[in-house]
């Protein structure tokens, strides 16, 4: 593997103390996957 997973699934939400990381969706490719998250730290949001 060139790569181990450390995101969550779609739909899903991992904490990292303050900062939530969400999964919001993901397009796959021939030769990439692109992937939109949502980061969430002491309740401000951004895509």
């Amino acid at each position: 593997k060139k790569c181990e997973q450390y995101w969550p699934e779609i739909g899903k939400e991992i904490a990292f103390g303050n900062i939530t990381v969400g999964n919001i969706n993901h397009t796959t490719f021939a030769d990439y996957t692109f992937r939109t998250f949502y980061v969430t730290c002491d309740q401000e949001s951004r895509k």
